[in-house]
């Protein structure tokens, strides 16, 4: 009896398996099929991974801030969100080498990024993974003021992304974007230091000269 029912639990198991890995590697796929899959929410390829390397909304876009979307085929997490490369960041780097001038053994030590190279003669790279922003000779993952993508949140502070909801009056992340800091200093000098400013001016000199608080 215990057999028979430890004997259906398995077959069970196989099914429900059997089903799952089909769903995955379905060549149907569709938004709502991976939009509740734990892969991740995006199609491609008849998968549902986390993003699509071939670009687009859905690709690195839709990774967090300080991300890219994998789009080297060879690559174990291709199509996968992935961290900008702590080993480059912070690197010293050259902002007149990019990704058309550099070349392997030369300057690609310079490069603020990471490339894919061809390792058949002549070294070129095949693919951009990422490129950061090379800032006083170091380099950054973005450069400030910048946002990560429009409508994401994101905007670059200090050579790396934060989080900054669209309300820009949101006093949880003030101070995170260099933009909202800096308007929030020109507005306290206009509305509130130079009215004072002026009164105490005025003040001043209708008193003759004198001291205004004698």
């Amino acid at each position: 009896m215990v057999s028979s029912r430890l004997l259906s639990l398995f077959l069970l198991s196989c099914v429900l398996l059997t089903v799952a890995q089909n769903r995955y590697n379905s060549t149907n796929c569709g938004a709502n099929t991976c939009a509740s899959d734990g892969d991740g929410p995006v199609c491609f390829d008849g998968k549902c991974v986390e993003c699509n390397p071939n670009g687009g909304q859905n690709g690195d876009c839709i990774c967090g801030g300080n991300q890219y979307c994998v789009s080297d085929e060879t690559d174990k997490d291709y199509a996968s969100c992935r961290s900008f490369d702590s080993s480059i960041l912070g690197n010293a780097c050259d902002p007149g080498v990019t990704a058309n001038n550099v070349v392997l053994g030369l300057n690609d030590k310079l490069f603020c990024g990471k490339l894919v190279w061809n390792m058949s003669f002549p070294l070129y790279p095949t693919l951009v993974e990422w490129t950061g922003f090379c800032d006083g000779g170091k380099c950054r993952a973005c450069s400030s003021g910048n946002e990560r993508c429009s409508g994401s949140g994101y905007t670059c502070r200090g050579g790396s992304y934060i989080y900054q909801p669209a309300d820009s009056n949101s006093w949880t992340y003030f101070g995170d974007s260099t933009f909202t800091l800096s308007s929030f200093m020109i507005w306290l000098w206009f509305y509130i230091f130079a009215p004072i400013g002026i009164i105490l001016y005025c003040i001043f000199f209708r008193q003759g000269g004198k001291r205004w608080y004698q």
